[in-house]
């Protein structure tokens, strides 16, 4: 773009024209001459086929789709310029339009097409509208600025996407958008307090190009969405409370909707979600950093995944359901057994999903005590145990004795190699010993549930060791 000079004729008792004038346009901007004056600009542009140039004009409220009819074909430049409330609704650009360094109080652009690249690089938004717009060739929004609701639903980005260090500020909505090429947030910031950001049934074509770096998305959204394989680098999640980084936002409308619910209160409809709509971006979630060999936050994820199926459960809803309109099921918290006794729950305490070791690990080395302590308070540890000291005579079956063996280095001997033979599954026990139930308990405390969670959780260990 050539060096701009303002052609425009100074207001009288001014240095500034009517379009550089902050305080003229913004008392006047609603006369005649100024909007007459615009559109003249705009006719002109059309009529000679040059660049309509309108670098730090500020703009007044006009209805661009109308000043142009079927189209715009001429690179258009409002670098720096201030548009109040102005409708781009319908328009159609087909060169490159520049709004670098804008500033937006109010701006719909739905159903706008731009057939080249645009730039609204460090551009300011107040409330701003792209629904249905489309951007046939590169979307530079690079450091732009959203101060309030920024609405992208249904936006389609042929080409590159930018919003690289761009700062949503308050709510928006990309729900239905494509992405068909590159897209970059990298560095972007997205509000934690005011507002969320929904990236709700989007459609990634080429997911490997779409970035998410350094970046904080506790109020970001991905329902319906499928991340599996966008990157997210240095991302933090994180829950409201800023406790847990790995509590995406579903999950936190979930415990509020279940808490409403408890209370009978009415939901907001906004954020109804289910609980299968949020173990659904879990395992989206997981799915994606295994892809990228990350597999201890995978792993993390796996583990919240897994925690709401033990806390929560959804049943169909009986009789009134005025309170929850136009939901099919009623989300339950589970009671305390059924939290803690069911199977999630026993593979929770027991190896904390497959995801530790020192678990299954402690429950070996306590049944190998345990079993040693029993062995050791009988008078043969090859025999029968008994908790009485007066069995009848038998050949199979030990007398209690205490602790009087406790001090004894052979009895505890013979009682370690009784109880380290019952614990490994496929050790045989020597011949002089008796078999009974308890060696069978322990074996399949020691052999299909200890040894079984060591596996799975060293299979998991190495594979992200080895596999990286």
């Amino acid at each position: 773009m050539p060096e701009f000079s303002c052609s425009e004729e100074a207001r009288t008792g001014s240095k500034f024209c009517i379009f550089h004038d902050e305080n003229y346009v913004k008392d006047h901007y609603v006369e005649y001459n100024v909007i007459k004056r615009f559109e003249e600009k705009v006719a002109e542009s059309i009529s000679k086929n040059k660049p309509l140039e309108c670098i730090g004009y500020f703009i007044p409220p006009v209805e661009f789709a109308k000043l142009t009819g079927k189209g715009f074909s001429q690179p258009v430049y409002f670098n720096k310029a201030t548009f109040y409330v102005t409708n781009f609704d319908h328009a159609k650009f087909s060169d490159e339009v520049r709004f670098t360094g804008a500033t937006f109080s109010g701006a719909s652009f739905n159903e706008v097409t731009f057939s080249n690249e645009v730039y609204f690089i460090r551009a300011t938004f107040d409330l701003v509208n792209f629904i249905g717009a489309k951007f046939s060739s590169r979307a530079n929004f690079f450091g732009a600025t959203f101060t309030d609701w920024a609405d992208f639903t249904g936006a389609k980005f042929f080409n590159e996407a930018t919003f690289r260090y761009a700062k949503f500020s308050n709510e928006a909505n990309f729900t239905g958008a494509t992405f068909s090429k590159q897209a970059y947030f990298d560095e972007a910031t997205f509000s934690s307090n005011k507002g969320k950001t929904l990236f709700n049934y989007i459609t990634f074509e080429q997911p490997n190009k779409v970035t998410f770096a350094k970046s904080k998305l506790s109020k970001v959204s991905f329902r319906f969405s499928d991340i599996t394989r966008i990157r997210f680098d240095e991302i933090s999640w994180g829950g409201s409370d800023g406790r847990d980084e790995f509590t995406i936002i579903e999950e936190e409308w979930l415990k509020e909707q279940a808490r409403r619910e408890q209370k009978g209160e009415k939901q907001k409809v906004e954020e109804q979600v289910s609980l299968e709509d949020v173990l659904s971006v879990y395992r989206n979630l997981r799915e994606n950093y295994e892809f990228r060999l990350r597999y201890e936050d995978a792993g993390k994820f796996f583990i919240k995944e897994m925690e709401l199926k033990r806390k929560y459960r959804q049943l169909k809803p009986k009789g009134d359901n005025s309170l929850i309109p136009n939901i099919k099921y009623v989300l339950i918290q589970n009671g305390w057994l059924r939290r803690n006794f069911s199977l999630n729950g026993l593979y929770y305490h027991f190896s904390r999903y497959g995801e530790s070791i020192w678990r299954p690990a402690a429950i070996g080395a306590m049944t190998i005590g345990l079993s040693t302590v029993l062995w050791l308070t009988q008078s043969d540890p090859t025999l029968q145990p008994s908790l009485s000291q007066n069995n009848p005579s038998s050949s199979n079956i030990s007398n209690f004795t205490g602790t009087d063996y406790f001090t004894d280095s052979s009895h505890l001997l013979k009682a370690f190699e009784r109880s380290v033979a019952d614990f490994i599954p496929l050790l045989s026990l020597p011949s002089n010993i008796k078999v009974g139930v308890i060696d069978y308990i322990i074996k399949i405390v020691g052999g299909a549930l200890t040894f079984g969670l060591l596996i799975i959780a060293l299979r998991r260990k190495f594979e992200r060791k080895y596999t990286r």
